[in-house]
């Protein structure tokens, strides 16, 4: 019957769960075949130091970009603040300058209305 409908138990006798739901592993010694590891010959052992290399000088790389573009950033950031420094600049001068431009007008008014009034008398 099992064949017809394809029911079938499937008990695994390694691995059981009582009712409790504890799990009980039921190995076997001989049942457990442990693989050999197999040595590697030099060029598989190159290939893996080659690719080893490859890896690392990538990652060389991609710091070597990350530091270039931070320096990049400070610099713009410096150029900017120069520029803002140099605007301040500009624009304190020509305050001044107005500033002193006007003190020597309002002087050579003072002088003007001095000499008409002196002519005056």
């Amino acid at each position: 019957m099992n064949e017809i409908f394809g029911n079938h138990e499937n008990i695994n006798p390694e691995f059981l769960i009582d009712s409790t739901g504890k799990h009980y592993i039921n190995i076997n010694e001989s049942s457990v075949q442990r693989k050999k590891k197999a040595k590697l010959n030099n060029n598989e052992l190159a290939y893996i130091e080659s690719i080893a290399a490859i890896s690392e000088s990538k990652m060389i790389s991609a710091e070597t970009q990350i530091k270039l573009e931070q320096e990049r950033i400070e610099l713009e950031k410096f150029k900017e603040n120069g520029k803002i420094e140099l605007e301040k600049f500009k624009y304190k001068l020509e305050i001044k300058t107005s500033y002193e431009l006007k003190i020597k007008e309002m002087k050579l008014k003072l002088k003007e209305m001095e000499v008409k009034c002196k002519g005056s008398e």
